[in-house]
């Protein structure tokens, strides 16, 4: 890589947020891939917070590093409840690799997707929690366009579950810088949520041959189709994720979508440490 780029690196790599200093992050577990990027589950010691890190190295190998550092920092503009944080990004200049931190919000046994909470319900939710579930996508997909990015492709099994019960979008398109969020665009990833909101409502695959959520859903079927229809609608769709959510049906009734508790800050974590990322790379 170029000095320049090194250097421009080098210029954010304190821009940390809860962290003590993001190489004293030492590595717990592997976690599987995100969008293909690898991820570990980290202990912060100084304050014995957990935190992810992520190695995007592949950002700055297809972008170059200075806009792939630009990028990330765009990203913690998008400060929203449903929005998964990205606390930290930095140059790890000895190792050669982009690394950037989360705070992590699952539990003693993994991280917890959205797709592993319906599967435990028996494929479908009750209504009230996928109308809650589709309130917390619209909320955090609405933050992201006003922050000009969109999401790409999400799916239940790429949205994460943390510990009370609300739905987080993680690090929405990562490989992407920021666009113009256009009419078209917004409706295109509106029709996506109301597909994950369709199979989370009947345990189905949403497409043109999918039967009307009225004579699958018994509570508000109707209203449930109407939205629907119009959510997918590339025409007359909704403008905006919050006019989508606006007509939500039974909008603000929903409860939490699981309850999880764990405190992954216990000895036998510690114990479990096996490497340390420092400002050389790693440390076995």
């Amino acid at each position: 890589m170029h000095d320049a780029d090194t250097n421009a690196a080098d210029d954010r790599r304190g821009g940390a947020s809860g962290l003590a200093e993001p190489r004293s992050l030492r590595i717990v577990t592997t976690l599987p891939p995100f969008d293909g990027f690898d991820r570990w589950l980290t202990l912060d010691e100084p304050r014995q917070t957990n935190h992810v890190l992520y190695d995007v190295t592949p950002l700055a190998d297809r972008h170059g590093l200075t806009r792939a550092i630009y990028a990330l920092d765009r990203r913690r503009l998008v400060n929203h409840r449903h929005v998964l944080e990205l606390e930290a990004a930095w140059w790890d200049d000895r190792a050669k690799r982009l690394w950037m931190s989360s705070p992590y919000i699952g539990h003693g046994h993994g991280l917890v997707t959205l797709e592993s909470v319906r599967q435990a319900k028996g494929g479908m939710l009750p209504v009230a929690e996928a109308q809650r579930a589709a309130e917390q996508l619209l909320r955090a997909l609405h933050a992201i366009h006003l922050a000009g990015f969109v999401t790409g492709s999400i799916s239940p099994d790429s949205l994460l579950v943390d510990r009370s019960g609300a739905v987080r979008i993680e690090h929405h398109a990562l490989d992407s810088v920021a666009v113009s969020v256009d009419v078209e665009k917004r409706r295109d990833e509106i029709a996506g949520v109301a597909a994950i909101v369709y199979g989370l409502l009947t345990g189905r695959v949403a497409d043109e041959t999918s039967a009307p959520l009225s004579r699958l859903v018994r509570r508000d079927g109707a209203a449930w189709d109407a939205w629907y229809q119009r959510a997918t609608d590339p025409v007359e769709g909704f403008v905006s994720a919050a006019e989508a959510e606006h007509w939500l049906p039974g909008r603000g009734s929903g409860a939490p979508i699981i309850g999880i508790t764990s405190d992954l800050r216990t000895s036998g974590v510690v114990e479990r440490l096996r490497s340390i990322v420092t400002g050389g790379g790693w440390r076995r």
